[in-house]
């Protein structure tokens, strides 16, 4: 069961080339069969959460809006997993504008220091991202973001904190299939993807996931599991 649109990344394309209320939220979530041909557009629902800090405008089964964090009910299986993250949203008009996802934090307030991180920020009409890894931050090149849209955040995201017996973090980001790292907008693994070096010889030391939000709003958000292998 995944996303499914009919439409190449980048990376697929060159290919071709060359051959939450304060408290607690229960919500079912509803996946695309991959056989059906249908867009992410009719993705929908958020997975259990709690709200942990803020004052968020809406806190519902369907959608997360306003200031504020919440964590997600279901610690993932295991500290060395791979897991991907359906994520659906947008930031509003505010310069000041994010929303981070956490995987794998060892602190049950999921802050954005802790575990594996993916931050978006709205800047004007474009859309920033850095991926941090225990507070280690990197920012992804700005030929791969200014594709995205801040009122239309669409991604299925992979983040792996086990590569296989070495201490390193593996995060990529699609916004259209097929999933192979190869048509990933974003691999951590790909320097070139990247401003700065990865933090590769570290790992996430935790099983906690959430969201952090301020000014934004997200109406998809589930993990599954990885899409790819390391």
């Amino acid at each position: 069961m995944e996303k499914f649109v009919l439409r190449f990344s980048r990376k697929a394309a060159n290919a071709l080339s060359t051959v939450l209320v304060s408290g607690l939220v229960l919500s079912p979530f509803l996946f695309l069969s991959a056989c059906g041909g249908s867009t992410s557009d009719e993705f929908t629902g958020i997975d259990s959460y709690t709200q942990i800090g803020g004052t968020l405008t809406t806190a519902t089964a369907t959608e997360i809006n306003g200031i504020g964090k919440v964590r997600f009910m279901t610690p993932l299986a295991g500290v060395l997993t791979n897991n991907s993250f359906v994520f659906k949203g947008q930031l509003d008009g505010s310069m000041t504008a994010t929303t981070t996802l956490v995987f794998n934090s060892n602190d049950l307030n999921v802050t954005e220091n802790s575990g594996i991180a993916v931050k978006f920020t709205r800047n004007g009409i474009n859309v920033g991202v850095q991926v941090g890894v225990n507070g280690n931050w990197v920012t992804v090149a700005s030929s791969i973001t200014n594709m995205y849209a801040p009122l239309a955040l669409d991604f299925v995201i992979d983040i792996h904190n086990d590569t296989g017996g070495s201490n390193k973090t593996r995060v990529l980001i699609w916004r259209y299939t097929p999933y192979a790292a190869a048509t990933a907008d974003l691999d951590t693994n790909s320097s070139g993807d990247l401003n700065s070096a990865y933090p590769a010889s570290q790992q996430a030391a935790g099983i906690y996931t959430g969201l952090i939000v301020n000014q934004a709003r997200v109406t998809g958000a589930a993990i599954g599991t990885a899409k790819i292998l390391n």
